[in-house]
């Protein structure tokens, strides 16, 4: 997709997109927060359009409560005046209980785009994320040996590996939350790496 303004519009909106050869996507803001998209291609374009559409707005929403979110898009179809329009509505709901995880404290108000497809894994549970990613997330500066293996530790966190699933390493995330320090494993207690 190439992003280009038309310098030939004169219209208080600007035409972006060229999706293909023949086709034409413009973008019109209303000061209502309301966004109209105009699609001039192939059905497949403009079925990725609002696929792309509805993961964008789910994935850039916030969580409106102290706890993690699941963010649904619907898209209503109808016959419009000049072909079939499309409406894109989003929901946000807490989680249900028993669904917390370790990695939901490295986000603050976040949210999960529910119902979007994600590659195949083996097995693995949680956040899948690189460990440059994931150290800087949970604030870990360095790696420190304990009990004869490594943990990543930040200040008041740590990251410790669990299990091993080919080329990743399951981590499992702990956050102090009490003012005192995270050293050399020393406030983690219980957590056994698990070999496969």
């Amino acid at each position: 997709m190439d992003f280009e303004l038309n310098p030939h519009s004169n219209r208080k909106y600007a035409d972006y997109l060229n999706y293909g050869r023949d086709a034409r996507l413009s973008l019109r803001y209303f000061t209502d927060q309301q966004l109209f998209i105009h699609v001039e291609a192939t059905q497949q374009a403009v079925v990725e359009v609002a696929q792309s559409l509805a993961w964008l707005g789910c994935v850039l929403r916030t969580s409106q409560t102290d706890q993690i979110g699941r963010a649904q898009a619907r898209i209503c179809t109808r016959e419009g005046a000049i072909g079939v329009e499309f409406e894109l509505k989003f929901e946000v709901d807490a989680l249900s209980v028993g669904e917390d995880s370790c990695w939901h404290d490295l986000f603050i108000n976040p949210v999960i785009a529910y119902h979007f497809p994600i590659l195949c894994r083996g097995g693995e549970l949680g956040l899948e994320i690189s460990i440059p990613m994931m150290a800087a997330l949970g604030g870990a500066t360095r790696a420190v040996e304990f009990e004869g293996g490594l943990l990543l530790e930040g200040f008041s966190s740590a990251f410790v590996p669990l299990r091993r699933f080919g080329d990743s390493i399951q981590w499992h995330f702990i956050r102090n939350d009490s003012v005192c320090r995270v050293r050399g494993g020393r406030s983690i207690t219980g957590i056994r790496p698990k070999q496969e």
